[in-house]
């Protein structure tokens, strides 16, 4: 199916593998006018398994009975991230993964109608202590910082990320000093690609909570201090299951529309 340049989109936090619930996200979409879906990561991305390949064949199934020209998304720590070095993107610079289901690198920049998109997976797993490397968990989950300056620094209006720049509200975790340091890290990658960027809207997942929140920082104008901020919109997972998981996002003009605010 030739893809479409979508007016109005749903964004969808964690999914895990769900089917069911991209089942719901959607119909979801087809209720609310949207032409396209964009997952922010732990999409669930497991073609080593039976269950991820039949995952994959869910998410085009659904795709295509509620009307979806696409089920877009980035990736999160939970994917198998070797398989996913080893695929090759298309000359718009997604990867086509079934026949409406594609993959945004990191680093990877579009624009549909006047809006600017980028991309930039990848989290550290708070888990990993209970995961085995190659079957459940891989080593090059994180972003780095190539990715970050893959992304480069011409502005975007819109920075899809998995993991939340540092600054914005998360959920609080005890962590072992090292798992600490390298969640942190990642925000500050993050953080990184927002000041480099300056986009109107960040939206994220991971953290499996509906966060709002508005992160600002001083820049230096030709010698005079001011001040840039963005807005960042953290959405749950599919363990939530419901309008915390979602949003609705009218791309031209740009509008975020909190998926409680189209549920009343």
């Amino acid at each position: 199916m030739d893809q479409i340049e979508p007016q109005r989109v749903l964004l969808a936090g964690d999914t895990h593998g769900n089917g069911k619930w991209v089942g719901t996200l959607c119909k979801l979409a087809s209720l609310h006018g949207c032409d396209a879906v964009l997952q922010l990561g732990d999409f669930g991305y497991w073609p080593h398994t039976d269950k991820g390949l039949r995952f994959l064949d869910q998410v085009d199934w659904h795709a295509e009975r509620y009307g979806i020209s696409c089920f877009y998304w980035i990736d999160g720590n939970h994917e198998n991230h070797e398989m996913l070095a080893g695929l090759e993107a298309d000359e718009d610079g997604f990867v086509t993964i079934g026949e409406r289901c594609r993959y945004a690198p990191r680093g990877h920049r579009w624009r549909w109608g006047r809006v600017d998109f980028g991309a930039l997976g990848g989290a550290f797993s708070m888990d990993h202590h209970y995961r085995v490397e190659g079957v459940s968990w891989w080593p090059n989950e994180m972003p780095t910082d190539a990715d970050v300056a893959n992304l480069g620094d011409a502005p975007l209006d819109v920075l899809l990320c998995h993991d939340a720049p540092e600054g914005a509200p998360i959920r609080n975790f005890e962590l072992q000093p090292r798992d600490e340091m390298l969640c942190s890290l990642v925000r500050e990658r993050v953080l990184q690609a927002v000041k480099a960027t300056r986009p109107e809207l960040v939206v994220h997942g991971h953290w499996h909570r509906r966060t709002s929140s508005e992160l600002s920082w001083p820049t230096d104008c030709d010698g005079e201090l001011s001040w840039a901020s963005t807005q960042v919109e953290g959405l749950a997972a599919d363990k939530q299951g419901d309008h915390r998981a979602w949003a609705v996002l009218d791309v031209d003009p740009l509008k975020f529309i909190d998926g409680q605010a189209e549920v009343s």
